[in-house]
């Protein structure tokens, strides 16, 4: 029963992957914000044009 060792890590927590993973995580949010912000304060209320 080799594979039963107390000693085993869990995989994902300390590894690269795991590293990987969350820098996508954010830069996914980040580029997210960054294109929702603008469009946030500009599509909704374009300036009336009183004539």
């Amino acid at each position: 029963m080799e594979d039963m060792r107390p000693s085993a890590q869990p995989k994902f927590l300390d590894s690269p992957e795991f590293f990987k993973l969350l820098l996508i995580f954010v830069v996914v949010v980040c580029l997210l914000v960054a294109v929702a912000m603008p469009l946030l304060y500009t599509l909704p209320s374009p300036p009336p044009k009183l004539s």
